[in-house]
């Protein structure tokens, strides 16, 4: 009882205690940790797939004729970008790092430079995952303690090794200085129970990729040496009598810093903050590695807390002095790709050409998703529609009858997003069946009246032993569930736009 009630009151007050958040600073000491730190600091990561094979007729083919290549169902190993690249920044960031954008790429020709300004470039090629998998039956037997009777259970159980590899190279930007060059080896093994091989891989390799790719991120940063680091931990001022204070408390615990930033100078400017909202900005500035910006705010706070006893305890020496050396570093992250993904982004309604009503609005608000949760500040869909229905457009059709310039000044966006879907099917013949999404995805830049970026990758999956019922099944599922071609929509928007650059998710 006494044991519970400690328990207790530690829980309550680690409850009440301040928040504490870790800054990792670069703390280099030769040239070339200095020409590292500089480039990490705001890095570009371009990341380059093994070639993807759609799951059709064709892979299954190629299935047999390449034993070599392990394929996951019928379809070669895709690499899920999002999920390296929140590994790449978590690794980079331990490093006093920053990844400002990710973006896969077939070439290494790197868009958009100009645009992102970073000061490093990182390269990762990937080569196709390996799956060997091995088949045991085992059989047991129980003896019932009351009946004495025995039965015997049979047990499916699937052996699996992985292999991932590939390599890492790293330069400066612009100068374009090698800075580090690395090949890593991942291995991963596991058994899992099922039914079948196709559903034992799919059971296993969705615990065992996420744990690959992080290996993946760390072992790809071997090559650049030993990182040369200092932790700072700094206090997150809570006021908890304020729900604005207690969500932007709790988006920054996320590393969604700006969104933080909103509501502390939300209440600056509203007299309801105080020195502690302005440590709480100069953080969330440190933290993103707005350096100079973390000094300024740091030193108003100073300037506002006057002999508040709690100011008292924060180390403003310290805090100025990290913030002078890096300074003097000439380190920063780049704030053009800041200004990048603040730039107000709005997503037309797309262009029907298909007998689908559903699809191309499902596909435009899976697009919307996609871009807000990688760091663009996309206008909210009704806003968007709500600002071209006064101008008489109401349907993506319409939208040849105007100009970009137009739509952008009626919606009050930077960039457009502009949506042209082709086909929206499910075919089903008998046994075979083709589920096809295909169509272009384009952006328009309103401050330089230029397309910018197009995308039309199309996703066709086929299939030619399936029973027809089940077919039609699947199709009413999706139906009735509103989400239509699912599979192959998600992967449509997320292959197309993985080649725009994205914010790597926290």
């Amino acid at each position: 009882m006494r044991i519970f009630k400690w328990g207790l009151m530690l829980l309550l007050f680690s409850a009440c205690a301040p928040s504490r958040i870790a800054v990792r600073y670069p703390a280099p000491s030769t040239p070339k940790e200095q020409a590292q730190a500089r480039a990490l600091a705001g890095t570009y990561l371009l990341l380059t797939p093994p070639g993807r094979i759609p799951n059709t007729i064709l892979g299954k083919h190629l299935k047999k004729a390449i034993s070599k290549i392990n394929f996951v169902g019928n379809r070669l190993f895709d690499l899920d970008a999002a999920a390296l690249a929140k590994a790449m920044a978590s690794a980079v960031e331990s490093r006093g790092g920053k990844i400002i954008a990710y973006r896969v790429a077939d070439e290494t020709y790197a868009p958009f430079l100009k645009a992102l300004q970073p000061t490093g470039l990182m390269y990762i090629s990937l080569n196709a995952l390996t799956v060997t998998q091995t088949y045991e039956k085992r059989v047991t037997t129980i003896k019932d303690v009351k009946t004495k009777k025995t039965t015997k259970r049979t047990t499916h159980h699937w052996k699996h090794n992985a292999v991932l590899s590939g390599n890492l190279r790293f330069f400066s930007h612009p100068d374009g200085a090698t800075l580090g060059e690395t090949s890593f080896h991942i291995t991963e093994s596991g058994e899992v129970q099922a039914k079948n091989a196709g559903e034992a891989k799919q059971k296993w390799l969705k615990k065992a990729r996420p744990k690959m790719l992080k290996h993946a991120a760390k072992s790809s940063l071997q090559g650049l040496g030993k990182p040369a680091v200092v932790s700072r931990f700094r206090t997150l001022f809570i006021d908890k009598k304020d729900s604005d204070s207690k969500s932007a408390a709790k988006l920054a615990r996320t590393g969604k810093w700006e969104a933080a930033s909103g509501l502390w100078a939300g209440r600056l400017s509203a007299d309801r903050g105080n020195w502690r909202d302005l440590m709480n900005l100069g953080l969330a500035s440190e933290r993103v590695g707005l350096y100079s910006e973390a000094q300024r705010i740091y030193t108003d706070a100073q300037t506002s807390a006057g002999p508040d006893p709690e100011a008292a305890k924060i180390p403003w020496t310290q805090i100025q002095a990290d913030l002078a050396t890096v300074s003097k570093l000439g380190i920063g992250r780049a704030e053009a790709a800041r200004n990048w993904f603040s730039g107000t982004v709005a997503v037309l309604p797309f262009s029907d050409e298909t007998t689908s009503v559903a699809g191309p609005e499902m596909l435009r608000e899976m697009v919307w998703k996609m871009l807000s949760s990688s760091g663009y500040n996309v206008i909210p869909l009704e806003d968007s529609d709500r600002a071209l229905r006064m101008h008489g457009y109401s349907q993506g059709g319409q939208l040849h009858k105007g100009k970009p310039l137009q739509f952008a000044r009626w919606t009050g966006a930077a960039r457009l997003v502009y949506g042209d879907i082709t086909e929206f099917r499910d075919i089903m013949l008998g046994p075979f069946g083709r589920r096809i999404v295909a169509g272009k995805l384009r952006m328009w830049n309103a401050p330089t009246k230029r397309w910018i970026w197009k995308a039309d990758q199309p996703i066709v999956n086929e299939s030619g032993s399936g029973k027809l019922s089940h077919q039609i099944g699947r199709a009413f599922l999706e139906r009735w569930t509103r989400k239509p071609l699912g599979p192959e929509s998600t992967d449509f928007v997320r292959i197309n736009l993985e080649t725009l650059p994205l914010k790597p998710k926290q």
